[in-house]
């Protein structure tokens, strides 16, 4: 008689045998799967709708939209073949068939910019600070500032007066304001590019490299066109350099109104205070009716008819 069922001792247990781990299944892919990789293949790096461009045309797509649309039914497909690993990131807007090497990159110095432009102190040598006015019962003594220059190892002493800047008299200050009052308001300009950080227009009173102020004519691209005329420009051979030229832009002086750097200098670090009576004045003057032969407000509806029907508007 055979023994059919045979039990292991008490004392030996039993250990099953792990079960045997099966290959993994490859994904299933189509032929245009497989052209696409193909494509990829070919070149070392290449650009994702560079790929999808020549897998497209295979497809005989009838005129640009289809080529269009033949794209996008493939980018899902190469999006497919990244996740699975057939396929691999190299850089912005590139795929590559094989895993590209990192470059180790060395860690940089982050720097932190400025937000506020830190200029040095000026330190003045002849200048000499105003002194407090006297007490009553003492007396002056005018006391003169000593400047030493160094030349080549040796000081030579020098002896200074304290001076004194006057204040600009009300008369230079009339003449001033009368100068730009005198100026045409809101002037119709032909704007021009950029010199530096203001917008140019022809005839825009500019200075040369040269010291020799001119006429800007126009700015493009970095360069400046310039004459000697505000608004006109004569394209001759003997001229140029003389009435005319081209200049870099960056090479150029903006030449502003004396009256109004001067008028500005006056109000640099003073602050209005606030009048509560200038402020009932003003208001006072706006209830005011106008004089009489003016009105306020836009033009009635018959003058803006007649405007808009004049010839050249």
């Amino acid at each position: 008689m055979v023994p059919s069922i045979i039990c292991a001792p008490l004392d030996r247990p039993q250990v099953a045998a792990p079960p045997r781990a099966q290959p993994p299944r490859p994904p299933p892919l189509d032929w245009i799967d497989e052209k696409i990789i193909a494509v990829i293949r070919d070149g070392e790096r290449v650009k994702t709708w560079s790929a999808l461009n020549v897998v497209a045309g295979e497809l005989s797509p009838k005129g640009r939209a289809g080529q269009r649309e033949a794209q996008m039914r493939l980018l899902p497909k190469v999006r497919r073949l990244l996740k699975l690993g057939l396929l691999f990131r190299a850089g912005r807007n590139a795929v590559a068939a094989f895993k590209p090497t990192a470059n180790p990159v060395g860690m940089r110095r982050r720097r932190r910019n400025r937000t506020v432009r830190q200029t040095a102190p000026n330190k003045t040598v002849s200048a000499v600070k105003s002194a407090s006015p006297p007490e009553p019962g003492s007396t002056t003594v005018a006391v003169h500032s000593e400047v030493f220059v160094g030349n080549h190892g040796s000081q030579q002493k020098l002896s200074t007066v304290p001076e004194t800047e006057s204040a600009p008299s009300p008369a230079e200050v009339s003449l001033a304001a009368s100068a730009l009052a005198r100026l045409p308001r809101r002037p119709k300009r032909r704007w021009s590019g950029w010199i530096g950080p203001a917008r140019s227009y022809r005839g825009m009173p500019i200075k040369l490299a040269s010291g020799k102020q001119v006429f800007a004519f126009g700015c493009l691209r970095g360069r400046t066109v310039w004459s000697t005329l505000p608004d006109v420009l004569n394209f001759s051979v003997a001229g140029v350099g003389v009435d005319w030229g081209v200049v870099p832009a960056s090479a150029v002086q903006v030449v502003r109104n004396p009256h109004a750097v001067f008028l500005g200098r006056l109000k640099a670090g003073t602050t209005e205070r606030r009048s509560e009576l200038k402020i009932a004045s003003a208001r006072a003057n706006g209830l005011q009716p106008p004089r009489a032969g003016r009105r306020r407000g836009r033009p009635r509806g018959h003058q803006t008819s007649s405007w808009s029907s004049s010839p050249g508007l």
